[in-house]
C-alpha cells in the first residue's frame, strides 16, 4: 500500500469541515432507510469507501443503483449499476431538506423503484451545525475537503489490511451516525452483540472525544492488564481503547507503517487477554 500524502492541512485543523460533512453523510444513510429493508444490524445505512470515485457509496438499490458522496468535492451523486456516475449535485447553497429530496427522486429514477417513505435523518444525537436548523451547505475550506477524502482512502486501506488479520473480522464499513469506518472481530458470535467478547477496530475523522482524525482499537470487555503499543495510548476514560491520533501519524516518516504496527499489535495483543480459550484464525 501506498500511504496517502496526509498533514496539510494538519489534523486539527479539519474538524469544522468534517462537522458539515458528517451532517451531508446523512443523505446516504436515509436514502438507504427509504430504499431497503430494515436489517438487524443496521446494516441498509451504512456505507462504503470507493477508491474509484474517491466517494462513500450506500448499499446497491434496485437495479444496483448507489446513492454516494463524493468527498473532496462536497457532492451528491448517482452510482448506476454499471458503475458510471450518473445525476450529481453539488451540496452547496443547498439544505439538508433539500438535499434528501433530490437524492429520494434520483435514486428512484436510476434504481427503477419506489421508497417505502421520502427520506428523512434520523432523530439522534449529531454535531451542532447551522444546517441542522434549516441552514445550508457551504463548504468553504476545499483543501480540507480534500484532506479529508485522503483520510477516508488512507484509512480504508489500513482497516481492510488489519481485517485480514482474523477471519472472524466483519466487513469495514462507514456508519453514518458517529461516521466512523471500522468492523468488528466477533469472538463469541452465537451470544447476543451486547454481551459478546469482541473486538472492535476503526478508524473516526474525529469527533466530541478527539477533534482530529484517529484510528482506534476497542476490545471488549477490557482486559485490566492492557498491553504495551508500538505507538499511540491506551484511553479509559469513558471507554477503553487504543487510539492512535492523526497528529501522530503525519508526524511518522511513515504513517502507513505506523498505522499498520498500531493496529496489529493492539488486537493481536489484546486477544488473548480477552479470549484466552481459543487461538486467532487467520486468514494467512
Amino acid at each position: 500500500m501506498t500511504s496517502p500524502p496526509l498533514g496539510a492541512p494538519a489534523p486539527t485543523a479539519l474538524a469544522d469541515t468534517r462537522v458539515e460533512l458528517h451532517w451531508l453523510a446523512q443523505v446516504l444513510g436515509a436514502v438507504g432507510d427509504a430504499f431497503l429493508p430494515r436489517a438487524d444490524d443496521d446494516s441498509q445505512s451504512n456505507l462504503h469507501w470507493s477508491a474509484d470515485h474517491e466517494a462513500l457509496v450506500g448499499r446497491p438499490i434496485g437495479d444496483g443503483a448507489r446513492c454516494a458522496l463524493l468527498v473532496a468535492r462536497a457532492e451528491l451523486a448517482i452510482v448506476e449499476a454499471d458503475g458510471h456516475l450518473g445525476n450529481r449535485l453539488d451540496a452547496r447553497g443547498h439544505s439538508v431538506a433539500e438535499l434528501l429530496t433530490w437524492a429520494g427522486a434520483a435514486t428512484q429514477e436510476a434504481a427503477g423503484v419506489s421508497p417505502k417513505a421520502p427520506p428523512v435523518n434520523r432523530d439522534y444525537d449529531m454535531p451542532g451545525h447551522a444546517v441542522a436548523r434549516g441552514g445550508r451547505f457551504a463548504f468553504e475550506d476545499r483543501p480540507a475537503l480534500a484532506e479529508l477524502a485522503r483520510w477516508f482512502a488512507g484509512a480504508t486501506d489500513w482497516l481492510e489490511d488489519a481485517r485480514r488479520f482474523d477471519q472472524r473480522a466483519s466487513d469495514v464499513r462507514c456508519w453514518p451516525h458517529h461516521f466512523d469506518i471500522g468492523g468488528i472481530i466477533m469472538l463469541e458470535p452465537d451470544k447476543p452483540v451486547e454481551e459478546a467478547r469482541q473486538i472492535g477496530f476503526g478508524w473516526s475523522p474525529g469527533d466530541a472525544t478527539y477533534s482530529q482524525p484517529y484510528l482506534y482499537v476497542t476490545p471488549f470487555p477490557a482486559p485490566d492488564d492492557l498491553p504495551e503499543l508500538p505507538a499511540g495510548h491506551w484511553r479509559r476514560e469513558g471507554f477503553a481503547g487504543a487510539i492512535l491520533t492523526g497528529s501522530d501519524i503525519v508526524a511518522s516518516e511513515s504513517p502507513t507503517e505506523m498505522a499498520s504496527s498500531f493496529l496489529h499489535a493492539a488486537i493481536e495483543r489484546t486477544l488473548p487477554r480477552i479470549f484466552p480459550s481459543k487461538p486467532r484464525a487467520s486468514t494467512e
